[in-house]
């Protein structure tokens, strides 16, 4: 009986491939008459290669590749114009079918590149003909062989040697001793191929493809769908399967999956075996069980059966959402097999599903427990050409972007969505909230395709979609390769994780702290409901703090046939995305005293919350985190936070579990050095005190009276001003001595009978921008002497109006300022000019860069910017200096220094990835950060991407574009690394010595281990 909910979708889609279906008939004619040109062509080319005059009675002889023939003139002649014609073809216009691919790109495609790369793609991930071809016949001999296992005898569900009657394993289900029911094998009704592969969409090197074999109605009694009889009979009817198929079917066979779900993994003998693997899943048929039976509401385990008589429940029949779907599924599984048939006639919407498969499987979301499964994409894809959201026309391109534009603006936890367009089944989804995170029913208006999607899992799936759209439409930046090509590893898309690795602890918790509904409900799935408490927990007591807790799905775990399945709880990996608003606060503010929340919220909390007033005047319930002495201790209040959640709601122990945030800071930290006037943490405080001092510095220089010209910019360039310093100078207090130091009125010398090194003091580097005038000296020498002087005179007076200890010379002033060495240079351009002038043996001017001047104007003009560009950053992204100097700290510990890849250049290229993070998002911890950089540096992109690092979008598109250009045309004549910035554009400054060739490929392989 066919029901009117496959007709909609059917009679949608027919409708719309008509117009489609022409359109590939004209496309094929035109297709079949290029093939004939081509056959023509090639023909011509084997017959003609070369043509050699030789007097052998009036003959040519023709020489080829394959075969010497004689020819007569008159051939001869004819060979001519053919090949004079396949030479005019090479300049032909362009076909109409050209046209329209062209126009097609650029109305359905993001660009001609774009393009060209998901076809490229598409062709890689594609089975192969043949592969195909031996499937087919791997498939008719495994089909038989099903068909002709014998059926068997009547059997009790409960009789505990049914295994050995059959002859087989059968995996124990944890869950109290079913006590009813007959098992009798009987042949299946059907055995198809179903999911992915049967509609052409399948993707990966090892393909796996699903097959349902269907058991028939006559196998169930009236209540079989109680008291897991239905799975139990269904563990045994795929075991008995599984007994029967013989080795020169399958080379190996495994259940995977868990008891409840149980699948049979087969992998094909012979070559087949090395490029697909075989999933079989079982069914049940249509009308074995009414499908309202299975409303979320209604319950199929028997509190008294499952709990035993002692137990005392509230209710008798409490809901059992899960439960009922499992069966649900089995019961449905061939409608949406043949719902989705009908996407096998567009390959347009099959390559859009191959990209959403792929952009999953490199964000690790698409396979696993409570993944966002290729099923949910396919249905995804169905529902929205039902609600023509979608058409057959779309390119994989369009169809894509508007998958993401849907999940983006849908919220699936808060407003489901139904496929069938009933008002009854639209009502319904109320309901269904009651019982599901998210709720997508199915065409049948009972099955809730979303069912072990988690709210956590939809919002990550959601916020990638956005990510992802934003970087499609940033036209700075290249967005295949992040979008499709680089994986997205869940420890390096998150800033803090917690890894629970012990099964047992895991189990005692559920037994613990689950309720008896969801114990009822999930039944032996442990996992889902330790994932349930954790989440709870961390949710509540973490709140606005983070914005995501993402669990990691988990690997379907595998096991042999022989023996008891797996227990399915494994590890769970959770993934906390911060929230730099609040994460980062040492108090968590309550409820005032007087409200009745306050009550909870120190019930919540226990002895950590206290009652504080606060600065608005108001008294309130808190809890205190940290005194706040560091930056490194704030990155780490979110540890302590579920430290104490774990341990004092759940009974877990820090040794339980492993929290992974900030281990590698510690390599920042001063070991052997004791700081006792500030906390030292991992040197940001002492960046903070020196650029502090600075600032102070700044505000006397620019007040400077009595100089001719006025100092109007006042610009850093040492790594400090940046918080890249890995350790950072710390203010110094020292008294001269007269033996080492003597102090005059010209500043600190040394001693000339010095006996030992004085205490050394790293000067920072600050350029100095005087005001204009057109009295500067126009040759070097004098210049330079001006310059001198203006130090000396700068000098004189920091030392007159604010008593500060200075030093001057001719290349530069050092000034001594509250325990810090400020190394002040006088910067003009004009001395830049004159280094580059050179007169010619005609007498003429020219100006060219060299070593001299390209070094002097790094150091006193384009520095100093970079340096600017690179602080705002860090202020907008805290996390960035931090990272740098973690990524110095690891090239020094590889024995390479500055001279091998300059400190400059690493922190160019970690401020890349904060600039374009695609396809992350910008990380709130350095460790993340440094993490991102190896995984760069493994890619090793240099010999084909130019970094870009475009510091507030100054760069327009067509610079990048020009840069890009100048890339690709003139890769030998540039660095082995080229970065761009707004300031050298074209130029590579900072890489133009290093790093060499080699220095890149030592990076790379380092990083790769």
């Amino acid at each position: 009986m066919k029901m009117p909910y496959k007709a909609n979708i059917n009679d949608f889609l027919n409708h719309s491939g008509n117009l489609a279906f022409e359109n590939d008939h004209h496309s094929n004619d035109e297709i079949d008459e290029d093939k004939d040109y081509e056959n023509e062509e090639s023909e011509e080319n084997e017959e003609v290669e070369e043509i050699k005059d030789i007097n052998k009675g009036g003959n040519l002889l023709l020489v080829s590749g394959r075969k010497r023939t004689k020819v007569t003139n008159d051939s001869a002649d004819i060979l001519l114009k053919k090949k004079r014609k396949l030479d005019n073809d090479l300049y032909k216009p362009p076909t109409a079918e050209e046209l329209n691919q062209l126009r097609e790109t650029e109305n359905l495609f993001h660009s001609n590149l774009f393009r060209l790369q998901i076809d490229e793609m598409l062709n890689a991930v594609r089975l192969k003909d043949k592969y195909k071809n031996l499937f087919d016949i791997w498939f008719k001999k495994f089909k038989g062989t099903i068909e002709s296992i014998k059926e068997t005898e009547e059997y009790e569900l409960s009789d505990e040697e049914l295994g050995k009657k059959l002859n087989m394993h059968i995996s124990k289900l944890n869950v109290p001793k079913v006590a009813k029911g007959i098992f009798k094998f009987l042949k299946p009704t059907d055995i198809s191929i179903i999911g992915s592969y049967a509609l052409e969409a399948a993707v990966g090197s090892n393909i796996s493809v699903d097959i349902m074999i269907e058991m028939p109605a006559k196998m169930f009694q009236k209540q079989d769908y109680l008291n897991y009889r239905y799975i139990k009979k269904k563990m045994i009817y795929l075991a008995y399967i599984a007994s029967n198929i013989a080795d020169d079917i399958a080379e190996s066979k495994r259940f995977m999956n868990d008891t409840l779900k149980p699948v049979l993994k087969i992998v094909p003998s012979g070559k087949l075996g090395t490029k697909i693997n075989v999933l079989i899943h079982i069914s049940a048929q249509e009308g074995s069980f009414r499908l309202s039976r299975f409303l979320p509401e209604k319950n199929n385990v028997r509190p008294q059966w499952f709990f035993g008589e002692t137990k005392n429940i509230a209710e008798n029949f409490v809901p059992t959402p899960h439960y009922n779907s499992i069966i649900l599924h089995d019961l449905i599984i061939k409608i949406h097999a043949e719902n989705m048939k009908v996407i096998r006639e567009y390959p347009n919407i099959r390559d859009g599903i191959i990209l959403l498969k792929i952009w999953l499987t490199q964000r690790e979301l698409l396979k696993g427990y409570a993944a966002f499964n290729g099923h949910i994409i396919t249905m995804l894809i169905l529902y929205l050409l039902s609600i023509k959201k979608l058409n057959t026309f779309m390119s994989s391109y369009q169809i894509v972007r508007n998958v993401w534009n849907y999940l983006i603006h849908i919220d699936w936890c808060e407003s489901g969505v139904s496929m069938n367009q009933n008002e009854e089944s639209k009502d319904r989804i109320l309901k269904y909230h009651e019982y599901y995170d998210c709720v997508f029913l199915d065409s049948t208006g009972y099955y809730n395709i979303t069912t072990d999607l988690s709210k956590a899992t939809y919002r990550w799936v959601q916020k990638e979609a956005e990510l992802s759209l934003n970087h499609l439409d940033n036209a700075h930046a290249n967005s295949f390769q992040s979008l499709f090509m680089r994986k997205v590893p869940f420890y390096m898309a998150f800033d803090h994780f917690i890894w629970f690795k012990d099964a047992n602890m895991l189990r005692n918790l559920v037994n613990v702290n689950s309720s008896d509904k969801d114990k009822l409900d999930y039944g032996p799935n442990y996992r889902a409901q330790a994932i349930k408490i954790l989440c709870n927990t961390l949710k509540e007591g973490l709140a606005n703090r983070v914005h995501q807790i993402c669990v990691l799905p988990n690997e379907s775990s595998e096991w042999e046939c022989t023996e008891n399945n797996r227990d399915n709880i494994g590890k769970i990996f959770i993934g906390l995305e911060l929230n730099p608003e609040y994460c980062f606060n040492i108090v968590d503010k309550g409820p005032e005293a007087n409200l009745p929340e306050a009550i909870e919220f120190r019930n919540f909390w226990g002895e950590k919350s206290e009652l504080r007033r606060f600065q608005d005047g108001t008294t309130r319930e808190a809890v205190v985190w940290s005194k706040g002495k560091t930056l490194s201790g704030k990155r780490l209040i979110c540890k302590k936070i579920v430290t104490f959640l774990l341990r004092k709601k759940l009974g877990i122990l820090k040794k339980k579990f492993i929290y992974i945030a900030s281990e590698m800071e510690e390599l920042l930290q001063l070991q052997k050095v004791k700081i006792t006037h500030f906390a030292y943490g991992t040197g940001e405080e002492a960046a903070l005190r020196a650029i502090n001092v600075f600032n102070q510095l700044e505000k006397d220089l620019m007040s400077l009276t009595d100089i001719p010209l006025s100092i109007h910019g006042v610009q850093g360039s040492s790594a400090v001003f940046r918080y890249t310093d890995v350790f950072p100078p710390l203010a110094t207090v020292y008294q001269p001595d007269n033996q080492l130091i003597k102090k005059s009125k010209k500043g600190l010398t040394l001693s000339r009978n010095i006996t030992a090194a004085p205490k050394y003091v790293c000067p920072l580097d600050v350029s100095l921008q005087l005001s204009t005038s057109g009295k500067w000296p126009d040759e070097l020498e004098a210049l330079r002497n001006t310059k001198a002087a203006f130090h000396i005179q700068i000098a004189e007076c920091l030392r007159k109006q604010y008593k500060l200890t200075t030093e001057a010379n001719f290349s530069h002033i050092n000034v001594y300022k509250d325990g810090f060495v400020f190394r002040l240079r006088v910067a003009h351009s004009k001395e830049v000019s004159c280094l580059k002038q050179q007169i010619t043996e005609n007498g003429v001017i020219q100006y060219k860069d060299n070593e001299k001047s390209i070094e002097l104007e790094n150091k006193l003009f384009e520095l100093p910017k970079l340096t600017s560009a690179l602080h705002g950053l860090h202020n907008q992204q805290p996390s960035f200096g931090l990272a740098c100097c973690l990524a110095k700290r690891w090239l020094s510990a590889q024995l390479l220094d500055n001279s091998h890849m300059p400190d400059i250049v690493v922190e160019l290229l970690v401020a890349s990835m904060y600039l374009i993070p695609a396809p992350y998002r910008p990380p709130q911890m350095p460790q993340i950060a440094f993490l991102r950089l190896l995984e760069s540096f493994a890619r090793g992109h240099w010999n084909t991407d130019p970094v870009i690092v475009n510091f507030n979008n100054e760069m327009s598109k067509d610079e990048i574009i020009a840069v890009e250009t100048l890339f690709g045309s003139s890769r030998d004549s540039l660095p082995p690394l080229f970065i761009s910035t707004p300031y050298d554009h074209q130029r590579s400054l900072w890489t133009k010595k290093a790093p060499s060739t080699l220095i890149l490929n030592r990076i790379t392989m380092l990083a790769r281990q």
